[in-house]
């Protein structure tokens, strides 16, 4: 993927950020991540809620023990949150999730509300 420049005057900017973020979820990259997360990142599911950058990464690093398969079906963004619709396929479970994610003025990912359903 080609660099570009996030400035507040582009409309897609947080969308090239989640992009960002979900390619390297889909990798299981933690060092993109923790570029990506603010310090004080939080991050809400179904299963619980971690709070600052260490918990956060240290709840992806227990998802990337499992294999899995990621796919993105749509990105909307409104102001500095992004909706996305994605499928998880685990190897006994496919699992439809609604990923809000809100963002700060440095483009850091601020917090991430997953919704199952």
């Amino acid at each position: 993927m080609r660099e570009q420049n996030l400035t507040k005057g582009d409309g897609k900017n947080y969308l090239i950020v989640t992009e960002r973020y979900f390619n390297a979820f889909k990798e299981k990259n933690l060092d993109i991540l923790s570029g990506l997360y603010s310090n004080s990142v939080e991050l809400t599911d179904w299963t619980g809620a971690w709070y600052g950058k260490e918990s956060v990464l240290e709840a992806n690093k227990q998802l990337f023990e499992n294999e899995f398969d990621l796919n993105v079906n749509s990105s909307l963004q409104l102001e500095n949150i992004t909706y996305n619709q994605i499928t998880i396929r685990f190897e006994s479970e496919v699992i439809e999730v609604m990923d809000v994610i809100k963002f700060n003025n440095n483009f850091e990912i601020e917090s991430i509300r997953a919704y199952k359903g």
